[in-house]
């Protein structure tokens, strides 16, 4: 027997599709409830835990806070401040000034100059498993744990 309903089958054809694409949409990662990367910068408070690979040195805290369009926060020894911006997830900071207090350990001081260097120059960030990561244009990566 011929189908003499084309409109039938076109609404078969339509209907198996959604169905085989269910698998698909529900396969996707997506909450509408989590807040963006951005609003997740300005509600942590971030402690880093690593510069360029290399662990931060034990019995030192090294802090990022972003408030709306201001950055600040402990790096080691001394305390830090500056503008920032962010746009989608590229980033950047205005000149960052800090207080010059010597550390009392040159290895401190190292760690907050090379802490400082990279921050200067950051341009993406991400965030991953309550990790946020900050790298630079010369490939240098800050990544810190959200606290």
């Amino acid at each position: 027997m011929k189908n003499n309903h084309p409109i039938m089958g076109r609404l078969l054809l339509g209907f198996m599709a959604i169905l085989l694409a269910l698998p698909l949409l529900a396969a996707c990662d997506y909450d509408s409830e989590s807040p963006d990367q951005s609003e997740m910068l300005e509600n942590t408070e971030w402690v880093l835990v690593s510069i360029n690979d290399d662990d931060v040195l034990t019995d030192t805290e090294i802090t990022l806070a972003f408030m709306e369009d201001r950055i600040g926060g402990s790096a080691g020894c001394n305390t830090y401040m500056g503008g920032g911006e962010v746009d989608g997830l590229a980033l950047s900071f205005s000149p960052i000034a800090s207080t010059m207090m010597a550390c009392v350990e040159e290895s401190v001081m190292n760690q907050e100059t090379a802490f400082l260097a990279v921050l200067q120059v950051a341009e993406s960030f991400s965030i991953e498993n309550d990790q946020l990561i900050i790298t630079s244009a010369e490939g240098g990566a800050l990544v810190f744990d959200a606290k």
